[in-house]
């Protein structure tokens, strides 16, 4: 780094990574902290600041220029880091920026001292938590499929070795709730960015990058209806991506919030795709349209149906599969924090709330 004459010759990079293991909390942290966010504690933010001042970080010049610095800590000048930077730090692809010199700098005989923050108090509170409020979902009354039960399915027969790719709404939290992720890189959203349509052309990308895996796209009905078109680009490509289109006929979590806070007055919701009770139509008839683009469509209505559906989908490898799993309209993702309230007022389920200690 002496080119950039920043007097921190002879020192390693260090990624935002290791800042975040150094002081014990998550890179996502450290980005606010980084950015002079407001949603940090006192306390947080003070710790982050107190290993900068500690461990010799510094910020190297060519990263002010780039990105326009500002002082967030006493004395240090720290970049404001574009979210495009920071979304591939997130992803994994920090060595990426090596040239956008987006690097703190930290002597090595930090590492020689293996520090690391203390996790066990966080991880007893944790577990505290999973046993008193464990991981669930209600079977629908009226027999429908619950869509939380698709999801884990998939999970458990695509395994750990899949990668698996999801859209935005219900069926991202549940995808992420219900199958266990055991590797990295095998979970790809959009994240907070709320990029409906996401899942099949970045499912298309993960099975051109990784061929021999196995990949799994779990859309919504909705989200599916803005980027479906591409299956052509899958059929013609050769790309047998595999995609579960999890259809409630709704855009699944605007209802749900129309349920809960707006006395179930439900508009522009419901996508009128499901089976049609007078004629027995289905608008679009999402098994019609992956035959159409050259793909095979499959649909499953029953929960003794899903394991077969699935295994049949698994079993072919040289096209495009979709599945039509028909779900329960109204299942709903918990936990939830409603707009506008502190995360303290999370909702396990609804009008039930977690039980906090209270310190004097």
């Amino acid at each position: 780094m002496s080119e950039h004459g920043n007097g921190n010759e002879g020192r390693s990079r260090v990624t935002i990574r290791e800042i975040a293991d150094l002081a014990g909390v998550s890179i996502a942290t450290v980005s606010r902290v980084v950015n002079g966010r407001g949603d940090v504690s006192d306390e947080t933010r003070e710790l982050v600041q107190r290993v900068v001042r500690e461990h010799g970080y510094s910020v190297n010049r060519s990263a002010r220029g780039l990105s326009g610095g500002r002082t967030g800590f006493v004395g240090v000048t720290i970049p404001k880091v574009h979210p495009v930077y920071f979304s591939s730090i997130l992803s994994g692809a920090a060595e990426a920026l090596h040239e956008q010199d987006l690097r703190l700098v930290l002597s090595p005989t930090d590492h020689e001292h293996d520090l690391k923050g203390d996790y066990a108090e966080w991880w007893t509170t944790l577990e505290t938590w999973r046993t008193k409020y464990p991981l669930g979902y209600d079977e629908p009354e009226d027999g429908t499929l619950a869509p939380q039960y698709v999801i884990e399915r998939i999970g458990k027969l695509a395994g750990p070795e899949a990668v698996y790719v999801a859209g935005v709404g219900q069926h991202q939290m549940w995808a992420a709730h219900f199958i266990d992720y055991e590797n990295p890189r095998t979970w790809l959203n959009s994240g907070g960015a709320g990029t409906m349509g996401y899942a099949v052309p970045a499912a298309m990308g993960a099975k051109v990058g990784l061929p021999e895996v196995t990949v799994w796209a779990i859309d919504g009905d909705g989200c599916f209806q803005m980027t479906n078109q591409e299956l052509a680009t899958c059929a013609i490509e050769g790309i047998p991506v595999k995609i579960a289109i999890i259809n409630n006929g709704n855009l699944g979590m605007v209802r749900q919030w129309q349920t809960l806070f707006y006395n179930k007055r439900y508009s522009n919701t419901d996508l009128g795709d499901r089976k049609n009770e007078l004629d027995g139509t289905r608008i679009p008839d999402f098994v019609k349209l992956a035959d159409a683009y050259g793909c095979i469509g499959l649909r499953c209505e029953r929960k003794e149906d899903v394991d077969a559906i699935i295994e049949q989908a698994m079993a072919i490898n040289d096209q495009p599969v979709v599945i039509d799993f028909i779900v329960h309209k109204d299942a709903m993702v918990w936990p939830m924090v409603a707009a506008g309230t502190s995360n303290s007022d999370i909702k396990f389920a609804r009008d039930m709330a977690p039980e906090w200690e209270t310190s004097e």
